[in-house]
């Protein structure tokens, strides 16, 4: 039997009462120097040690959800190239991971790779996409976004302007794109582009104002073929820089207007100016060959014209001494040269809007001066038709300029002008959806582009 009384006598002998505080002492010093830490395990990752986990099932099973998640979320499986270890340790309580804590380190440190296509461009990777399946199917879209025909149009040849490539890499699975998102920062050269909703009373004009664009820049970037709006309409509103750009040969053929000539005489038996003639368009069919880049027309080469029907000269008489066509160099020819006819940003560009746009939009505020651009003589000044309040002047050596839209006109037909005084204000007569002056620029007859002329 055991000698419980003789255990006792020895506990409480003066020996056995040292014993035990020295023990005591041993246990409290060991608690004081391990600082209260409890045993864990030290996450190893590639050499470095990533914190502390009670358990390193804790750790794997956070893992395997971890990579689970994701794995579903992209539809591709995920590599690991990490090497992961686990050594035996102690730490503070309040420092060793909890299974929940463990999957929110694991979504902010851990760097998982996945099998990916990457659509390059020049030998530069631009996005990375779940498949090559995918990123055909996204170039077969950036095609077919700038290869739409208009009637009587043929599409004869696409390519890419860029060297374009698809290789297939892994790259970490932040890196990975959905398809819509991969096509717009081709497209757009920024996957978030800034956007705005049409309001009440908005036009291109104001909004490309308001965000110093060219109505250009928001017609390609939202792909518009026609400048009309609706309320809540979501527009793309800045400059389109795509990082592939889709070249397109077009053949085909289309009715164009010819526009008429006015013809200036000289009568004795007349006093001041009248119009003994009036003028009408003619209408011609041509064949043309184009190249669009990204939708917008960089090149064209007219190929053959057929009149239709043929522009009747309007004739304005004036009373004098001299019988002059308003067409052919005089006393009043310009220099060839032309300054700029009023102060204000560019909106339209000539050859802008599938390449029907015969002139160059100035926009500027309603009022203000429009002057010569040369000098030269008035051969019209009054309202023509989707122009408006129109003055066109002729500078001799069959240079005509048109200024259109104008909110009011200060010159007459027959009058002769100095180059830079003023024959018109800016306005919004007309077809137009804000106040600018379209100014044209014809040699001969046909519409020429106003930018290689003006200086």
């Amino acid at each position: 039997m055991f000698d419980t009384t003789s255990l006792r006598q020895k506990l409480y002998s003066p020996l056995g009462l040292m014993i035990v505080a020295g023990c005591l002492f041993l246990i409290l010093w060991m608690v004081a120097l391990m600082g209260l830490k409890m045993p864990g395990y030290a996450v190893i990752i590639d050499g470095e040690n990533q914190g502390v986990v009670a358990q390193p099932g804790h750790f794997r099973e956070a893992l395997q959800e971890y990579l689970a998640e994701n794995e579903e979320t992209l539809g591709n499986q995920i590599a690991m190239t990490t090497d992961i270890r686990f050594a035996r340790t102690f730490a503070h309580g309040s420092n060793i991971a909890t299974p929940d804590e463990c999957r929110q380190w694991l979504a902010q440190n851990m760097e998982l790779k996945t099998d990916a296509a990457a659509i390059l461009a020049d030998g530069e990777p631009l996005v990375y996409v779940q498949c090559e399946e995918t990123a055909r199917q996204i170039l077969a879209e950036l095609e077919a976004a700038y290869t739409q025909v208009a009637p009587g149009e043929e599409l004869i040849d696409v390519a890419f302007e860029e060297d374009v490539q698809i290789e297939e890499q892994q790259v970490p699975i932040t890196r990975l794109m959905l398809a819509e998102n991969a096509l717009a920062l081709i497209k757009n050269g920024t996957e978030q582009p800034q956007k705005y909703e049409v309001q009440e009373g908005d036009s291109l004009w104001l909004i490309a104002r308001r965000n110093n664009l060219y109505v250009d820049n928001i017609m390609q970037a939202n792909q518009l073929e026609h400048d009309r709006l609706s309320i809540g309409q979501e527009l793309i509103i800045e400059k389109c820089e795509p990082f592939i750009s889709v070249i397109a040969t077009i053949e085909g053929e289309k009715k164009v207007e010819i526009p008429f000539e006015t013809v200036m005489v000289t009568d004795r038996r007349v006093s001041g100016v009248m119009e003994r003639q009036s003028g009408s368009k003619g209408e011609k069919l041509i064949t043309y060959a184009a190249v669009k880049r990204n939708g917008i027309i960089a090149e064209q080469e007219i190929k053959e014209e057929k009149i239709i029907k043929a522009a009747v000269n309007r004739v304005v008489v004036r009373g004098g001494a001299v019988t002059q066509v308003a067409s052919r160099s005089g006393s009043y020819s310009g220099s060839g040269q032309l300054d700029w006819p009023t102060y204000g940003s560019i909106s339209s560009h000539f050859g802008s809007r599938g390449g029907t746009h015969t002139g160059l939009d100035i926009a500027a505020r309603t009022g203000t001066p429009i002057r010569a651009a040369d000098s030269g003589v008035v051969i019209s000044s009054g309202w023509q038709g989707g122009y408006g309040l129109t003055v066109t002047i002729d500078h001799g050596n069959g240079m005509v300029t048109r200024y259109a839209h104008c909110n009011t006109t200060s010159v007459s037909a027959g009058q002769s002008v100095a180059r830079g005084s003023t024959i018109a204000t800016v306005g919004t007569t007309g077809n137009t959806t804000g106040p600018h002056l379209h100014f044209e620029v014809l040699i001969n007859g046909s519409f020429r582009n106003p930018i290689n002329y003006l200086r």
